[in-house]
């Protein structure tokens, strides 16, 4: 697996204090989730799991991820109390929004800064949408794609660092997104081992992220890098 086993990970959660994951989808198949399921049965520290639609009942699924507009795997992740973990462009923010004030009980997690695009500023599209989303108590807000979503060796600094990033890409959103969703409303993810395809290491990820979110206090990190996530998946410690 060219270090993607779980064991490598655990290396490199454990070497920088972390004491354990969320296993998110990557191929986005059926499979994939029955194997994360069965690797959380004999993993302690793999928390939980977020699957796909019409994922097996079991202990350790926390979650459903829904690729907007597939409301159906909303509805069904809503309909058996696990998180919906949405996957949307900044183009339909607003109408994702206008889903999670009409559907209360449903539990969205927004992914991957809800397709920021990183220019030099933060498109107004993007901030209106993220400020409607904002406003629904029933949302979170995932910071997660950070590298993987930058063309590989931009000569503008987009890329992972082994090729050039520059944290001002990606502070003006971040910073953005943390002051409209406040403290213990978004968390972070690695996106690990994706972005080792990028040429970045799971530490370099982690930099893009705390660099451009600046100094804050502990229990603001602690909270975004972890708590918040335990608390909104409803992981056991």
């Amino acid at each position: 697996m060219g270090g993607r086993e779980p064991d490598a990970l655990w290396r490199i959660l454990h070497r920088n204090r972390f004491e354990g994951a969320l296993l998110c989808p990557w191929l986005y198949t059926r499979e994939e989730t029955e194997h994360h399921l069965a690797l959380a049965e004999r993993v302690d520290w793999i928390r939980g799991v977020v699957g796909v639609p019409g994922s097996p009942d079991h202990p350790r699924l926390v979650g459903i991820e829904a690729r907007w507009p597939n409301i159906e795997a909303i509805h069904e992740a809503t309909a058996r109390s696990l998180v919906a973990d949405v996957s949307c462009g900044m183009l339909s923010l607003a109408n994702v929004a206008k889903f999670a004030a009409d559907q209360p009980r449903a539990r969205l997690t927004v992914l991957r800064l809800g397709g920021a695009r990183y220019t030099p500023t933060p498109d107004p599209l993007w901030e209106d949408g993220m400020s409607q989303l904002a406003a629904c108590p029933n949302v979170r807000l995932k910071i997660n794609g950070l590298l993987n979503d930058a063309p590989p060796g931009d000569p503008t600094g987009w890329g992972p660092s082994s090729l050039g990033w520059r944290v001002e890409h990606y502070k003006p959103w971040i910073t953005t997104a943390l002051r409209l969703f406040g403290e213990g409303r978004a968390l972070y993810g690695s996106d690990w081992p994706l972005c080792m395809d990028r040429g970045a290491t799971w530490k370099e990820s982690m930099a893009c992220f705390t660099q451009s979110m600046g100094p804050r206090t502990e229990e603001y990190r602690e909270a975004i890098l972890g708590g918040t996530s335990m608390e909104w998946y409803r992981l056991s410690a």
